[in-house]
């Protein structure tokens, strides 16, 4: 039992009185349980984790308090603050890839690297600078190999226009905006010109995130195929038959 008295506060002016307040110094408080705080912030709490029963519980509690000095744990147990296995599982599984992205990165050419670094820097808004000058590139249009590819007579003009327009595109979906063509007739040019030897992974590795192309990669060697129905229904239908047939195009000699 703790006894609470009354607390006075006067308002002086001129060395007189001319207020007091009076009164308990308490201030409300709730119990509510873990999964009704979620969302919110508090100044103090007294969180009481010895019931627990549920894999992140303990980490929603006790994130509630903005300062270490409002925390006051009264309990706690194994399950508090025990992460769920299929996280731990996503988590192996993020590493992995994460461990074969780089390893991927490493295989490639660095001119490749370059150029895939380029087109992030430019999809982020960016601008190259080049060393030997230091001055800044915008990365549209480049004098290089590829460049003299796309005037080649060898190539038609309708696949020139989509492979520039993939190359400076944020995403399919606004390649396809740009080239006023459906985002299938995009993937479909992209495999001409990959049949023509005029596609390179950096000319279109950035139209799909990376985690979505970890993802189809695995299916497609689980499947040991490459058709894409099998793919499609073994991701349950979570990626479009586009993005599957970009990722394909990856795998490409």
């Amino acid at each position: 039992m703790i006894a609470v008295l009354p607390e006075s506060w006067r308002f002086e002016e001129d060395g007189k009185a001319v207020a007091e307040v009076s009164q308990v110094p308490l201030r409300l408080a709730w119990a509510i349980t873990v999964h009704k705080s979620q969302g919110m912030s508090m100044d103090a709490a007294v969180i009481d984790l010895s019931k627990a029963f549920e894999y992140g519980q303990g980490y929603v509690a006790l994130s509630r308090v903005r300062r270490l000095s409002g925390l006051h744990l009264a309990g706690l147990n194994e399950r508090a603050l025990e992460v769920h296995p299929d996280i731990l599982r996503k988590d192996r599984d993020f590493r992995a890839a994460s461990d074969a992205a780089r390893e991927a990165f490493a295989e490639m050419p660095e001119t490749e690297v370059t150029d895939m670094q380029k087109k992030f820097v430019k999809a982020m808004g960016g601008a190259f600078i080049d060393p030997s000058t230091n001055h800044k590139m915008k990365l549209g249009l480049r004098k290089s190999t590829s460049d003299e590819d796309l005037r080649s007579p060898h190539m038609p003009g309708r696949l020139a226009e989509t492979l520039q327009t993939v190359r400076d595109a944020k995403n399919l979906k606004s390649a396809a905006k740009e080239r006023g063509l459906t985002i299938g007739t995009i993937v479909k040019h992209l495999e001409e010109l990959s049949g023509m030897g005029k596609l390179t992974r950096a000319d279109f590795a950035h139209l799909v995130p990376l985690d979505t192309v970890d993802e189809i990669h695995e299916a497609l060697v689980a499947e040991k195929s490459n058709r894409l129905a099998p793919v499609f229904h073994a991701l349950h239908g979570r990626h479009s038959f586009e993005a599957i047939r970009l990722v394909r195009l990856m795998r490409s000699p």
